[in-house]
C-alpha cells in the first residue's frame, strides 16, 4: 500500500471511530462518555490536511467550550498539538497535530486494523 493510500485508509478509520462515538452518544444520551481529548485528536487527524480553528476543535470535543479549552491547553502542554495565530485575524488561532501525535495516532490506528495486541507489544 502506498504512503498516500495508507494515510487515506487511516483517515477513513479515524472518521469511522469519530462517527461511531457520535452515534454512541446519540443512543446513550443520558450517559456522559466524555472523552473530549480523544475526540479532538481524532478530529485533528481526520482534518490534518486543512486548517482547523481552535473553535472548530472545541466543537469536536462535544463538551462545553470552557471544558474544551482546558483540553486544548492540556493537549498543547503535552506536545500533541501546536497553535498558530491567523495572519488575517488576530482573534483566530489554528491548531494542528504535532508530528509526535500524528505518529502515535497512525500507530494506534494501525494496531486497530491489524488486531495487534495493545497490551503485549513484544
Amino acid at each position: 500500500m502506498s504512503s498516500s493510500s495508507a494515510i487515506k485508509a487511516e483517515i477513513g478509520l479515524a472518521k469511522r471511530l469519530y462517527e461511531h462515538r457520535r452515534a454512541r452518544d446519540n443512543h446513550f444520551a443520558y450517559l456522559k462518555f466524555n472523552e473530549p481529548g480523544w475526540d479532538m485528536l481524532l478530529f485533528l487527524f481526520i482534518n490534518q490536511f486543512r486548517p482547523v480553528t481552535v473553535g472548530e476543535l472545541c466543537d469536536a470535543g462535544n463538551v462545553p467550550r470552557t471544558t474544551s479549552l482546558r483540553y486544548v491547553a492540556q493537549l498543547s502542554e503535552n506536545g500533541l498539538i501546536s497553535k498558530v495565530a491567523s495572519a488575517d485575524d488576530a482573534r483566530i488561532q489554528y491548531v494542528r497535530l504535532s508530528d509526535r501525535a500524528v505518529t502515535a495516532m497512525r500507530s494506534y490506528l494501525k494496531e486497530s486494523v491489524t488486531g495487534a495486541d495493545p497490551v503485549n507489544r513484544s
